[in-house]
């Protein structure tokens, strides 16, 4: 009896035509934004050795010759529109109407990493923090003539997924470096979808609590002064109970694909110092889900030391989605960082916005001239320390 009534609300939830979720929302946002430096350059890894390095590029740990503690906190900014396509009485298109506005502002917590050199080439560290975020929240209302509310569509998404790491680095020879990586994941998401047309109210749930293990490891080469190559590869990673299964759907497991990123920073001399920074990495996620696309992403970041105790950073980077690599995601950063007494302050900001249609959603959205204009900002402050 309760399988027949479970069955008849998910069917009169289709049928009510429930607004749907982003695919990228669904599956976790990239929530490894807590170091100042990563955010201003755009995302791109840190090319150099210190506490970030231990979430980072564990390869250029072995070049560590001071214990560094770095934490960082800060507040994500999301934005998205709803539109139909309006059209005249000849069936022209003239423009778009605006059918559901979302405005979120959530603050949370960073990282937080240390890493203590051993011996003159052998360095350890460890690091806790975020690493995806699942927070979404979606809200449309319906009135009628007399502006009287008569429905809603709701969507809740909550959760996070923690990432506690502990690698090693060790310098082989003065200008080469390598090292490992161990990487457990775990947290818990939820997911309501709530309509609601006139007295009836239709709620669908889902939730998990995924945890999985993974590892990686990089190299640093340091063939020249002032010129760093980086390798960095982190292993695929099985996620159990990323969806917990009930009488009616089998428990899921989500996947994190192989990952390799492959970056050259270079520091060029001048009357203003600066260090330009190019990255490249490649997802194989059609390794892990045959369903998507595998993706290469690039970027460049600049920074530029304008005083003895203050740095300007900025950076770009493009991401093709796995679901559909024609929707490429435009990042940009920019922030400062500064040297106040034994601490160095670091502050930056990273921006996206994108378009989504119909096909870009869990389910495809029930009118094909939807679009969704999407636009994210991160804000974060870390702050490191040399021991």
């Amino acid at each position: 009896m309760r399988k027949t009534s479970m069955l008849f609300v998910l069917a009169a939830a289709s049928v009510l035509s429930r607004a749907e979720i982003p695919l990228r929302v669904y599956g976790g946002a990239d929530a490894a934004w807590q170091n100042g430096r990563r955010l201003a350059s755009a995302g791109l890894l840190p090319a150099e050795p210190g506490a970030a390095a231990v979430s980072g590029n564990p390869g250029l740990l072995g070049f560590v010759t001071r214990a560094e503690v770095e934490v960082g906190a800060g507040l994500t900014w999301s934005s998205e529109q709803r539109t139909r396509t309006v059209y005249d009485q000849f069936e022209t298109a003239i423009g778009e109407v605006v059918t559901a506005d979302n405005l979120d502002l959530v603050p949370a917590l960073g990282a937080a990493a240390g890493v203590v050199p051993l011996a003159s080439r052998l360095a350890l560290g460890a690091a806790i923090g975020t690493f995806r975020d699942y927070r979404y929240r979606y809200s449309k209302e319906y009135r009628d003539d007399f502006y009287a509310k008569i429905g809603e569509d709701r969507i809740e998404q909550d959760g996070m997924l923690y990432a506690a790491d502990v690698a090693a680095g060790i310098r082989v020879v003065d200008w080469l470096s390598a090292g490992l990586r161990a990487r457990y994941l775990t947290g818990a998401r939820s997911l309501d979808f709530v309509t609601v047309r006139g007295t009836d109210t239709t709620v669908e749930s889902e939730s998990g609590s995924p945890s999985g293990f993974g590892v990686g490891g990089g190299l640093g080469i340091e063939p020249l002064a002032g010129l760093v190559l980086g390798l960095e590869l982190a292993g695929p990673v099985s996620l159990s109970e990323w969806r917990t299964g009930d009488s009616l759907v089998a428990s899921e497991t989500g996947r994190l694909p192989l990952a390799v990123t492959a970056a050259v920073a270079y520091r060029v001399p001048g009357a203003i110092p600066s260090r330009l920074q190019v990255e490249a990495g490649y997802h194989n996620w059609h390794g892990v889900d045959t369903t998507v696309s595998s993706i290469v992403t690039a970027g460049l970041a600049v920074e530029h030391q304008l005083l003895d105790r203050v740095a300007l950073r900025y950076g770009a980077a493009i991401e093709p989605m796995p679901f559909d690599p024609t929707v490429q995601l435009v990042r940009v950063g920019a922030g400062l960082g500064f040297e106040v007494g034994s601490l160095v302050i670091d502050i930056g900001g990273r921006l996206n916005h994108d378009v989504l249609g119909p096909s870009h959603f869990r389910t495809p959205l029930a009118h094909a001239d939807e679009k969704v204009y999407e636009t994210n900002g991160v804000f974060g402050v870390s702050v490191r320390r040399e021991l």
